[in-house]
């Protein structure tokens, strides 16, 4: 199993420590998730991956303002 989020690269394997969740009907792992989407042992209902690792060419690129 490989992890959906952009550019992650992550995969599960017989020594993985990685968690992953079903968010909602694909794999995503913990560690892009923040502390505050956490309840004692799982995600909250409201939770939303939030965390991810970009290059600097790799950044998504924003809408201007001005346009």
């Amino acid at each position: 199993m490989s992890c959906c989020a952009l550019e992650c690269t992550n995969r599960t394997s017989k020594k993985s420590t990685l968690s992953f969740f079903r968010f909602p009907l694909v794999h995503t792992l913990s560690h892009h998730f923040s502390t505050d989407s956490w309840g004692r042992r799982c995600l909250k209902n409201t939770a939303v991956p939030t965390i991810f690792y970009f290059t600097k060419e790799q950044q998504p690129r924003r809408k201007s303002r001005d346009a």
